[in-house]
């Protein structure tokens, strides 16, 4: 089985917490914007294009890699979830995107606040 490399970049802004119950601020060193490129090597991959609703689907588990994607007009976020649908920590807005290599644990779950299309790659 043919074997292939992935190489992906992520890059934030960084912001501080200056006091307990205040805003987030973007920091001194706005310069300096963190970024990172990782890569993962993989044998099998699937990507898709699909609706979504408020009930919860499951996007694969144990991927070592996932790429999503918010592609909705409507205002509706989506959240998604890396443990089976415990716990929703991440929200994704209309037109922001998601990538990251995972723990071989992690089991994708995603759902949205309405109807929404999403766009995900995923890799073993």
């Amino acid at each position: 089985m043919p074997t292939y490399k992935l190489v992906y970049k992520n890059g934030v802004t960084p912001q501080e917490y200056l006091t307990e119950n205040s805003k987030w601020y973007l920091d001194s060193d706005i310069d300096r914007g963190l970024s990172g490129i990782g890569s993962i090597t993989y044998s099998t991959r699937s990507y898709s294009e699909s609706s979504i609703t408020t009930s919860p689907s499951s996007l694969g588990t144990g991927q070592d890699f996932l790429y999503l994607k918010n592609n909705s007009d409507s205002i509706n976020d989506i959240l998604f979830s890396l443990d089976g649908g415990t716990n929703y920590y991440f929200t994704l807005s209309p037109g922001e995107s998601f990538a990251s290599k995972l723990s071989t644990d992690a089991t994708i779950s995603v759902k949205s606040e309405g109807k929404s299309n999403i766009e995900y790659f995923i890799a073993t």
